[in-house]
């Protein structure tokens, strides 16, 4: 086991380099001296003259050694400088320039100009990191580091690139801070408000490009203050922080940064300066808040609820089967009562609501916000696609949490709701059972029952009759009044939307949820089920006749007989396998539910006036 010790000097930035550097074998065959090559080419530096008289038969082998260095089998991996390859090269033609003293360490410290040190579990930026003085471009990415002191960065440094580390605070970085080009700091924890001061002229006056995206960043007129600073700034990367979810984000950073060219890796139009004009000075009407809108439109592939299918079953009690689709979603920063539930963000807008705002302090971390289960209205079962028609714009000030929201996505859930529903007063069936206190309950209630059986038997081929409008005729009876048992919810299908490209600058997603059911059919065989989702189902309903009960006939046995007696025993077995292969069920089609969710984001300065 290793000790804490050496575990640091393994952590240490310096000395992952110096085991890159040994990766190189720049002492072994072909590079470097040895058994491989003349003793005689041993000589100091200036006394070489390349010539045949000086090497013979050694210059070709150099040669050789060059040849055996290109052709794959001594390759090592170079991909953490554009001077480790060359650096190798060197070590077949000038050795001596690279030999294991303070003169060649000296030599190397001064050839790096760049260097990649990815993914090594670097935690320590060590002093010793100044000895590569020429060094202009350095990436330190995906690694643990949590501080970058400015003092052990060569001062010739122009690129330095700190993705995917620890880093809360650049203070230490901006003591003396070398004159960067560029500075990557995206996939950090920076998010005190404090640390905008330190993007300005004062530290960074060379400064070109600046990558921040996927931080904890939410003030944004705060922070684009403080950029605006920057004479020389034409790219900046601000995607994936809190901050870029606000519906005036890309508008009011193009304006109020007139120099910018590029922002989150897309060109700055000549159109979009001139329609974003104006906004930058309006600071009064960007809120750290965001809007976004989520669509349910329709559901298909639902199977027939049993109750439907069943057209003798009992009368009571009455089955009712709706559906409703339910999502997750942060707490609104209007308050959801009674008479705004159903307002969209138009109505808010134009005042023909006056919700309570919440209020919420900007100084410090906030509470994360309460998840609230919202659902659409419970719609009955059709024989097409069922009707959703759902639309909820929602609020969020919550910018942090609402960003780690999005990057789960959002759950929508097919819910089941099924209601028992019985008569207020006994039925026949209950009085012809127990006829004296039956009768006692009705003659309180004021309503007569029939006693006779006549009438029972009557009333009862009436309803086998009227099978399909049975569930309706119950509620509307004559002292029909019912009665609900608490319903009963059943999950009948679930599908996460992916949300995750709203961080990357996308505003609409529009999702065909499959929820289950059978399997998800090619796109043209889509939008004919789209059409007749249930046509598959019904096709073993209509094959077989009915009678005017409305029970399947099936053949006399005379008939059987006769069509037996006339064919062969083959004939016999291929009649009786005929009916199987036809009443094989078919695949149930599959469940859709068809939702859009949309991030606003303004298009024009104008826009800005909608909300």
């Amino acid at each position: 086991m290793s000790s804490p010790c050496s575990l640091a000097t393994q952590l240490a930035c310096y000395n992952v380099f110096q085991d890159l550097l040994r990766t190189l074998c720049l002492q072994e065959f072909p590079c470097g001296f040895g058994t491989w090559r003349n003793p005689k080419d041993k000589f100091a530096e200036g006394q070489y003259s390349i010539t045949t008289k000086d090497y013979g038969i050694q210059y070709e082998k150099m040669d050789v050694l060059q040849e055996y260095l290109n052709s794959g089998t001594w390759d090592v991996d170079t991909s953490w400088s554009k001077e480790a390859a060359q650096l190798r090269s060197l070590a077949v033609s000038e050795p001596w320039k690279i030999n294991d003293d303070a003169k060649g360490t000296k030599f190397i410290h001064h050839f790096f100009k760049s260097l990649r040190i990815i993914d090594k579990q670097i935690t320590d930026l060590d002093s010793n990191m100044v000895l590569l003085k020429n060094l202009e471009n350095l990436t330190l990415s995906v690694n643990l580091i949590a501080e970058i002191p400015s003092e052990n960065l060569p001062q010739k440094l122009k690129v330095l690139e700190l993705c995917t580390n620890r880093l809360q605070s650049i203070v230490s970085l901006c003591k003396r801070p070398p004159p960067l080009l560029h500075l990557g700091l995206s996939h950090n924890l920076l998010f005190n408000t404090d640390e905008y001061k330190f993007f300005t002229v004062e530290y960074w006056p060379t400064l070109m490009s600046l990558d921040l995206s996927y931080n904890n960043l939410t003030e944004l007129v705060d922070l684009v203050d403080r950029l605006a600073s920057l004479p020389n700034l034409r790219n900046l990367i601000l995607q994936g922080n809190p901050l870029s979810l606000i519906p005036g984000y890309r508008g009011h950073t193009i304006d109020a940064l007139r120099e910018l060219t590029i922002l989150d890796d897309v060109q700055i139009s000549a159109d979009e300066k001139h329609h974003f004009k104006g906004l930058g000075k309006k600071k009064e009407l960007i809120l750290d808040e965001a809007c976004l809108t989520v669509t349910i439109e329709s559901l298909s592939g639902i199977p027939m609820p049993d109750e439907l299918k069943d057209e003798e079953r009992d009368e009571f009690p009455v089955v009712t089967t709706e559906y409703i689709v339910q999502y997750d979603m942060l707490k609104d920063v209007v308050q959801q009562t009674d008479d705004i539930a159903n307002a969209t963000i138009e109505d808010i807008v134009n005042k023909e609501f006056q919700p309570f705002i919440i209020s919420k302090s900007r100084s410090g971390l906030t509470e994360p916000s309460e998840i609230i289960v919202h659902e659409s209205e419970a719609k009955p079962w059709t024989e097409t696609a069922i009707n959703i028609d759902m639309k909820k714009t929602h609020l969020v000030d919550d910018l942090v949490t609402f960003r780690d929201f999005i990057k789960k996505g959002i759950n929508f859930k097919i819910i089941s709701k099924q209601t028992l529903s019985w008569p207020v007063t006994p039925t026949d069936e209950l009085i012809a059972a127990t006829p004296e206190s039956p009768m006692k309950k009705s003659n309180k209630d004021g309503s007569e029952t029939p006693s006779k059986k006549g009438k029972d038997a009557k009333g009862k081929e009436k309803k086998i009759k009227s099978a399909k409008d049975k569930g309706k005729k119950k509620v509307k009876e004559p002292g029909g009044e019912v009665r609900s048992d608490p319903p009963t919810f059943t999950e009948v299908g679930t599908y996460l939307v992916p949300l995750e490209q709203f961080l990357e600058g996308d505003r609409k997603v529009s999702e065909q949820c499959y929820c289950g059911g059978g399997p998800l059919p090619s796109p043209e065989e889509l939008e004919k089920q789209k059409l007749d989702p249930q046509e598959e189902m019904k096709k073993p309903d209509t094959k077989p006749s009915r009678g005017k009960s409305g029970k399947r006939k099936t053949p006399s046995a005379d008939k059987k007989k006769s069509k037996t007696s006339a064919g062969k025993k083959g004939n016999k077995k291929q009649e009786v396998e005929e009916p199987e292969e036809k009443e094989e069920p078919t695949e149930p089609p599959p469940i859709l539910l068809q939702v859009g969710v949309e991030l606003k984001r303004w298009d024009t300065a104008a826009d800005s006036l909608k909300l």
